[in-house]
């Protein structure tokens, strides 16, 4: 079976124009690694898909609290996943039954689930306030603050979950006793935390940096959203950033940082999108001239731009179905490019067809930055555009690192020997018919 496999994928890769029952045979050889992904790349997915971004209001504690308290005070209201807060740095996923903390296990037939220990944390809120202390760092003028407690929390289910994209938001969200829950199931990976935080020896007059590590090897950092405020008494500063946080508060943040700030968000989420980066890739490796590439990569840009900006003002279907559809349809766009590429049809991949897939991509690139800007509590244009140059920069850096690739392979004359355009479609296929069965079974579960 094996060798019939390698046979098939072999004559893929020669530079044969007689394709005849060919394109069936890699089809179904390409379909097998595909499903073997499927099956063994479930046990690694993320086990907390709720991607709520991580919310941080920080303001000076009311003079007429801090009384009897160090005389300047800063007040932290902080909401994130709870698994970002409890998952071990080098926890061995849910197949490794290894233990959470405030949590205990129970082996349901094949799969271990993990329940929150209310009663754990109700008795021992000191070993929760430890852990946010050593989990969370905060500077002020470079140096170090000390003395960071945990004032009042809420653990709640994410369909409970209160406004907390202002300042008066997340002041109620926190109005209520001490310790509260509000969950249904109880399993951690789909809850939420809210936290109330005082850290004394500090104004929000100063310069101050948050910083956190949390998460920092889990994969699903690269799609958490960072959204921090610095509430002063003239104005509210904000950052938004995706993946770890780090946000730096000078005494007053310019709109050139914010605009900064969404740029290199920009540019970041298309790397780490392979969806995204394959496409680019077929797009230029598929041209039949760099002119191609220019119109074609035009055409891309000018698709995406428009549903980017639609999608983030709310122009989109708000089914629960519309998102995994267009994830499914992006990975199909993949498939529909490699195979044009395969058949050597670079008509049916021209401008056009281009700015129609770029389309749907815009609705995919646009997803993470609405949650980002709606959670924000505004809808900022000048946050779109950045964000979408930042796209738009990050595919150059892609045109800039293949180039030269392209032009050493014509130099060389690799392609007499060996068809590597086809090899980089037909592994495009594989992935793509893995994102599909994927994304399709999620989409058929939902409708």
């Amino acid at each position: 079976m094996l060798s019939v496999y390698a046979k098939w994928l072999v004559e893929g890769l020669r530079l044969n124009r007689r394709w005849r029952l060919q394109p069936l045979k890699f089809l179904l050889a390409l379909s097998l690694p595909a499903y073997v992904m499927l099956i063994t790349a479930a046990p690694l997915k993320a086990h907390f898909t709720h991607f709520e971004p991580r919310i941080i209001h920080i303001t000076n504690q009311p003079a007429s609290v801090t009384s009897a308290e160090p005389s300047k005070a800063v007040e932290i209201y902080l909401r994130m996943p709870l698994p970002l807060l409890l998952l071990p740095e080098n926890w061995g996923g849910l197949d490794s039954g290894e233990p959470i903390p405030f949590t205990r296990r129970l082996r349901e037939q094949n799969d271990w689930k993990y329940y929150l220990a209310i009663d754990e944390i109700r008795t021992n809120p000191k070993a929760l306030e430890a852990l946010i202390q050593a989990t969370h760092h905060i500077t002020s003028n470079g140096r170090k603050l000390e003395g960071l407690r945990l004032e009042k929390l809420h653990i709640f289910s994410p369909h409970k979950r209160k406004p907390f994209s202002s300042l008066s938001y997340a002041r109620s969200a926190l109005n209520g006793e001490p310790i509260s829950f509000d969950i249904t199931g109880g399993e951690i990976f789909d809850t939420l935390i809210d936290i109330k935080l005082i850290l004394p020896g500090v104004d929000t007059a100063s310069a101050i940096t948050i910083k956190s590590a949390l998460g920092e090897k889990l994969k699903v950092i690269s799609r958490l959203a960072n959204i921090v405020h610095i509430h002063r008494s003239n104005k509210t500063d904000k950052q938004v950033t995706i993946g770890v946080l780090d946000a730096a508060f000078d005494k007053t943040v310019s709109q050139l940082t914010q605009a900064i700030n969404q740029f290199s968000s920009g540019i970041w989420h298309i790397l780490i999108g392979l969806d995204h980066v394959l496409f680019v890739l077929l797009i230029i490796i598929a041209a039949p001239s760099w002119l191609a590439v220019l119109r074609n990569a035009t055409g891309f840009t000018i698709g995406h731009s428009i549903t980017l900006t639609m999608g983030v003002l709310g122009h989109m279907p708000q089914g629960a179905w519309f998102i995994p559809s267009v994830e499914l349809i992006i990975a199909a766009t993949i498939f529909y490019g490699a195979a044009v590429l395969i058949l050597q049809k670079p008509e049916y991949f021209g401008f056009s067809n281009v700015l129609l897939i770029g389309l749907i991509h815009g609705y995919g690139f646009s997803f993470i930055l609405s949650d980002v800007l709606k959670q924000a509590g505004e809808i900022d244009l000048t946050s779109i555009l950045f964000f979408n140059l930042g796209i738009e920069a990050g595919q150059i850096m892609i045109y800039l690192l293949v180039a030269p690739l392209i032009w050493l392979a014509g130099k060389y004359h690799v392609e007499k020997n060996w068809d590597w355009r086809r090899a980089v479609a037909l592994l495009a296929i594989a992935v793509s018919l893995f994102w599909i069965i994927d994304r399709g079974t999620t989409v058929l579960a939902i409708i």
